[in-house]
């Protein structure tokens, strides 16, 4: 079976009160998933490391059968990204935009 995303075993922690222990997820190719789950529970963070946006502190993280981040260029080609609040820079022009965030 071809796995779309893939975590085993990430954690990752920030301060004293959050954090996300031994965390083991399995999509499969063709399959729709939500994350669903109160504020602050982690569902933001998991989705920005399957994308290459944030690290974890341990565990493997493959979107498409490619691992995280060392081939998040080719994941990138393939897999987009809408957050809840764009990450848009104010002091640069739409075409500046564009390329800072076609580079990753």
């Amino acid at each position: 079976m071809n796995k779309a995303i893939e975590l085993e075993g990430v954690s990752w922690k920030a301060g004293k009160s959050f954090a996300l222990d031994n965390v083991s997820l399995n999509v499969p190719s063709g399959s729709i998933y939500g994350f669903l789950g109160a504020n602050g529970s982690g569902k933001t963070t998991t989705i920005r490391m399957f994308m290459g946006m944030m690290k974890p502190d341990a565990g493997k993280l493959q979107v498409l059968g490619q691992n995280v981040p060392k081939e998040m260029k080719a994941i990138l080609a393939r897999v987009g990204y809408v957050p809840e609040r764009p990450h848009i820079y104010p002091a640069l022009t739409v075409g500046e935009q564009i390329k800072y965030h076609s580079s990753f």
